[in-house]
């Protein structure tokens, strides 16, 4: 009762630590002393005195609930639940947000009352009394004070209200099927709220009420939920997704809608292709019925057009992964869809499974793919040892049992690094191209080699976007690098060569050099590093690097005995004298080599959540600034040291990435990271550029820079580089 706010506040405050350090263990009649202050300190002038009389109210309101233990209703809470009802209506926003957050946690409330903070119309007290009395003082309050109080709040001016709210109504409906049905209506108004915190908030709430067998999808919702499918932001995107596998569509036509808008969702988005496949196969597998009977009608309009398909349609790869998942069932497969489809879902086999997520292997759904395909004679006789995963399949009638292949079979996967014969001929071509570039290069025809070699990097790049198998995808990766690397080699040549000058400048190669050492570290040949004397150390560390690949000295070519014993002897003159120099290059010709084994591609995705030109984030100068990354990983071990490069001009801020907080194993693992940038510039606007490196660890213990924030060691760049769009909050 002092004069002073901040004092009444203070006072309230520690009442309400009073409370909690008891843990439940105070006295009934201290409790409703304590709430009947509070209750006239709901009228007090001063803002926050309010606003912390409601975090009172709800603290007793908590123990009252927990001295009922599990009653099915109580007037006290009744009284509780309407008293923050009025709250929710206060002139200032901090206390109808806190006043909302209270709501969600009061619990053996009326069902009556519930209902009637849903609408503003008065509804019929069935049980209970109109008024009654608040505590020991005998003050009166009526239920139906409640009245519309969650309408209000999710039409509340300021978006923290009306997320508030919608995270109340999820946790209020688990006390009531009757609420929650009538709840579903008012959150569904919510998905076209304009602010993207508060759509998230829906979504979650849906899916919290899912959880809870408390969501019931009517036909007049799917369509405004389904438009979310198609949302600017990713996140509201993929969570959309993920409650679209809790619910349980209503009939065929809301699911033919659903798939038709996945589909387009694909179109639109072909990077989130992984996402939507699972979610495909998770709808199938819930909706077997309704996926055969659209399989059916699918199948009959290939027969119209003679039985052809553009296999490279996301409509046919979308419905193909849908149709194939309505025959999975738990520990058996069965099916009662065309058989024709399984033949088309083959070439989509590895996508499919990368999609999965690793609960089926690649060879198990070929396998089961080919047991019901038409064209399985054909299959058999390619280079794909599909036998081996056959013999794990038992057949019964028109069930097979897939018990025995539920998890990856690592004997299967060491045998299945065969790539396809075309794509292998399509390599062995241009390596071959290559080859035959190298008397040109000597013949100093650097044009006509650049050419080729440029065509052969962009027929690989093109055999690689269409490839769907990891391995073949790595190897393409890997091809495509080395070309890259000759190409920088021919640079080197045609600068270097003597045209009318007999002595070689090495300045102008620092550049190519510089590009030709990064381009190897990503080819992951060269991991010893470099040292402070540039050139003499790279040759050096790559011919001991030769000799530990060659098993000792004696394998090493002629001309890496050459350039090793030109090292040896500290020839410091090395590219400035003309005579070694092309005596190496005569000495030197790529040879072909045969590998058997199988490439792991180290690389990494970086994605920037929430960020493009057109919704740039924002930032005052001089303050550190959040970006939200989703990382993902790919072949990195533990004992990999990587880092998250953030680069606005020349200053580049470096970022340890922790493989602790990254979800999944060596082959795949994923995280998304909130990473704070701290050299925001002195402009409107600006672009930072974000990448992923890795260390390549140096025998030179002189050249790790210890105590400078970064990397230790050189390090190789594994992704391709993000923009991040940057504007100042005064130019927004």
């Amino acid at each position: 009762m002092d004069l002073y706010p901040l004092v009444r506040k203070r006072a309230v405050d520690g009442i309400i630590a009073l409370l909690r350090e008891a843990a439940g263990g105070v006295d009934c009649l201290i409790v409703e002393c304590c709430y009947d202050r509070a209750v006239v300190l709901l009228k007090d002038e001063e803002k926050l005195v309010r606003l912390t009389a409601v975090k009172l109210i709800s603290e007793c309101g908590e123990l009252f609930a927990a001295s009922q233990g599990e009653t099915e209703h109580s007037e006290q809470m009744d009284v509780v639940f309407v008293q923050l009802c009025l709250m929710a209506r206060d002139m200032h926003m901090e206390v109808r947000f806190e006043a909302f957050v209270a709501l969600g946690k009061v619990r053996l409330v009326h069902e009556t009352v519930l209902l009637q903070s849903l609408s503003k119309k008065i509804l019929g007290i069935k049980s209970g009394k109109a008024i009654v009395k608040c505590s020991t003082k005998g003050t009166k309050i009526s239920l139906l004070s409640a009245a519309g109080a969650f309408v209000h709040g999710i039409e509340d001016e300021f978006y923290e209200v009306r997320e508030a709210a919608c995270r109340s109504l999820g946790m209020l409906t688990i006390f009531s099927v009757k609420f929650a049905y009538e709840a579903t209506n008012l959150l569904m108004d919510m998905l076209n709220d304009d602010t993207e915190v508060v759509r998230l908030q829906t979504l979650q709430t849906l899916s919290h009420m899912a959880n809870y067998d408390r969501l019931t999808m009517q036909d007049k919702h799917m369509q405004m939920f389904l438009g979310l499918l198609a949302d600017i932001s990713p996140s509201i995107r993929c969570l959309a997704r993920k409650l679209l596998q809790l619910i349980k569509l209503p009939d065929f036509v809301s699911f033919r809608d659903t798939i038709d808008c996945l589909v387009s969702n694909l179109e639109a988005f072909p990077e989130e292709e992984e996402d939507i496949f699972f979610v495909l196969f998770s709808v199938g597998k819930q909706h077997k019925n309704f996926s055969a009977k659209l399989a059916k009608e699918f199948a009959k309009e290939i027969d119209l057009s003679c039985g052809e398909l553009i296999l490279d349609s996301h409509e046919v790869a979308a419905k193909l992964v849908l149709f194939i998942s309505s025959s999975f069932s738990n520990g058996q497969r069965t099916t009662d869809i065309p058989m024709a489809l399984y033949s088309y879902a083959i070439p989509f086999s590895g996508r499919i499974t990368h999609a999965l997520r690793g609960s089926v292997d690649q060879d198990s759904l070929l396998a089961y793919l080919c047991s019901y395909s038409k064209e399985i004679h054909n299959i058999c006789t390619s280079s794909m040892p599909i036998h081996v995963a056959m013999s794990d399949i038992t057949r019964k009638g028109n069930v097979l049992d897939f018990s025995k292949i539920l998890t990856r079979s690592e004997q299967t996967q060491e045998k299945c690094v065969f790539l396809n014969e075309e794509t292998m001929q399509f390599i062995k071509l241009n390596l071959e191209t290559v080859g035959k570039t190298w008397p040109l290069m000597k013949s100093h025809c650097t044009q006509v080699v650049q050419n080729m070699l440029r065509a052969c990097k962009e027929e690989l790049e093109t055999i690689a976007w269409n490839a769907d198998d990891g391995a073949a995808s790595s190897f393409l990766d890997f091809a495509a690098l080395y070309i890259q690397v000759i190409q920088l080699v021919t640079e080197i040549l045609d600068k270097s060569l003597p045209k009318k000058s007999c002595i070689i400048g090495m300045t102008s190669l620092d550049i190519i050099l510089e590009r030709l050492d990064m381009n190897l570290r990503r080819l992951r040949l060269l991991e010893i590093g470099v040292s402070p004397q540039p050139i003499l150390a790279r040759l050096t560390s790559t011919i001991s690097h030769l000799e530990f690949l060659c098993e000792g000295p004696s394998n090493l070519s002629d001309f890496a005995k050459e350039v090793k014993h030109a090292c040896t002897e500290g020839t410091a003159a090395l590219f400035s004298t003309t005579y070694v120099f092309r005596k190496l290059l005569e000495l030197f010709y790529p040879e072909q080599i045969t590998f058997t084994g199988r490439f792991k591609q180290k690389k990494a995705e970086v994605l920037v959540i929430g960020n493009d030109s057109e919704n740039p984030l924002t930032f005052v100068s001089g303050l550190p600034v959040g970006i939200f990354f989703r990382i993902t990983l790919y072949e990195i071990l533990n004992s990999d040291r990587l880092w998250l490069l953030l680069a606005v001009g020349e200053s580049i801020q470096y970022v340890f990435l922790d493989l602790s907080q990254f979800e999944g194993c060596d082959a795949v693992r994923s995280c998304t990271l909130n990473v704070p940038f701290h050299g925001t510039p002195k402009a409107a606007s600006f672009l930072l550029r974000a990448s992923v490196g890795i260390e390549c660890p140096s025998e030179d213990v002189t050249n790790h820079s210890k105590g400078q924030g970064g990397p230790i060691d050189d390090y190789a760049i594994i992704c391709k580089e993000n923009d991040v769009h940057f504007i100042g909050v005064n130019n927004r």
